[in-house]
């Protein structure tokens, strides 16, 4: 296999101001066309380094085999990547790192998958297999921009590894009916320079950026349930994940000293990986009439708390808080091949919200969303629900 990608990437900044010839007491009201404002800088920023062309080429090779005996088959084989990526970038070369860039670095990847069979409706599973993640261009290009929603100025890392893990899974399999099944499994993984979103110190003093490092190795073990069962035309569906996740990493402590002056040393910490939440989950109710064309589902997915941001202070990770989402569809058959469908999302309205597990304890005032002796608030987002009717016509 040989896969040659590119991509040119043109970005643009522009800078409303104010007209000089209003006040500047101007404020807005919700209506920008209540506001005099005009482009500052017309022409856009093409310096900025989001302004960029990048080359990725990919080439693997594999040797596979498989064979079965008795009620045991095994799949299993090597694989060899190489992989060679290159950047330029329109950022200033005076003050960026990593404006121009080239990495390559090849992989061999070995797997094996086992399977024994119970019986014609049961089976167990055993997989092994070694595997790599690169780093997306957007987070190697040395950008200084982004989101502008963020709550810290994005920054790209030109210097990220890409991640590498190996893997193992063990899985019980159980199929009593057409529609219904049974899995139980456990995994552990072994991984290597997993790639995180951090708050470090900028170089403008006390400003704080957001950027991707990786931060050693990291294990992650767990187990899975899946069941689904139908009586007749309606049937509930069960999925949950149980995760834990450990990488150790240097933080910083504040301290005073034996003068009584503020300090800080550096300790370690375990703690989860980024993104990674110990507990997972959803619940389905379904419907399903084949001869009347009619399907439906209703659905309930818990996403338990997990780091949104690391931070380089002891005990002051960002976390995103756990929530429950719910959603329904459905779809009908309404002349031959003619479909109407409907969709509805975060019917319960879950928002997204952030906070520091350390008790909020105020140093005067109370600090307004904040609640004393509680975790410290953020950040909330609300989307509301979202519908979708449409017709659909299936080949």
């Amino acid at each position: 296999m040989y896969r040659d990608k590119t991509r040119t990437s043109d970005y643009d900044q522009y800078n409303l101001v104010q007209n000089s010839a209003v006040s500047t007491s101007q404020k807005f009201d919700g209506n920008i066309d209540d506001n005099s404002l005009s482009v500052q800088n017309a022409d856009g920023d093409s310096s900025n380094a989001l302004n960029y062309h990048f080359d990725e080429k990919i080439a693997a090779g594999f040797a596979m085999f498989n064979f079965t005996t008795g009620k045991l088959s095994a799949v299993g084989g090597v694989r060899y990547e190489h992989t060679d990526q290159s950047w330029v970038s329109n950022a200033s070369t005076s003050n960026t790192a990593g404006v121009t860039g080239s990495i390559n670095y090849f992989d061999v990847l070995p797997s094996l998958n086992l399977k024994y069979d119970l019986d014609d409706k049961q089976d167990f599973r055993f997989s092994y297999y070694s595997a790599i993640s690169r780093p997306n261009f957007y987070e190697l290009i040395p950008h200084s921009t982004g989101d502008p929603d963020a709550d810290y100025p994005e920054f790209g890392n030109p210097y990220l590894k890409r991640t590498t893990s190996n893997n193992l899974d063990l899985r019980y399999e159980f199929f009593p009916g057409a529609l219904d099944q049974l899995l139980l499994g456990g995994f552990y993984k072994s991984i290597n320079d997993p790639i995180e979103y951090a708050i470090e110190p900028g170089a403008a003093g006390n400003t704080y950026i957001l950027i991707p490092e990786n931060f050693g190795t990291a294990t992650n073990y767990g187990f899975e349930l899946d069941a689904t069962k139908y009586l007749r035309n309606f049937g509930i569906r069960l999925n949950y994940t149980f995760t834990n996740s450990d990488i150790t990493t240097t933080k910083l402590q504040n301290y005073r000293d034996d003068n009584g002056n503020l300090t800080h040393r550096t300790v370690n910490q375990t703690r989860p990986l980024q993104d990674q939440s110990k507990n997972t989950g959803n619940l389905s109710f379904l419907y399903r009439d084949t001869k009347g064309g009619f399907d439906a589902q209703l659905s309930a997915v818990y996403t338990g708390a997990r780091i949104y941001a690391v931070s380089p202070y002891l005990d002051n990770d960002i976390w995103e808080k756990g929530a429950v989402t719910l959603d329904a569809s459905a779809e009908k058959r309404i002349f031959k091949k003619f479909y109407i469908y409907a969709k509805a999302t975060n019917l319960t309205n879950s928002p997204f919200q952030l906070e520091i597990h350390q008790p909020y304890a105020p140093q005067s005032n109370v600090l307004s969303y904040q609640t004393v002796g509680q975790n410290y608030f953020i950040r909330k987002d609300t989307y509301e629900q979202y519908y979708i009717l449409g017709i659909r016509y299936k080949l």
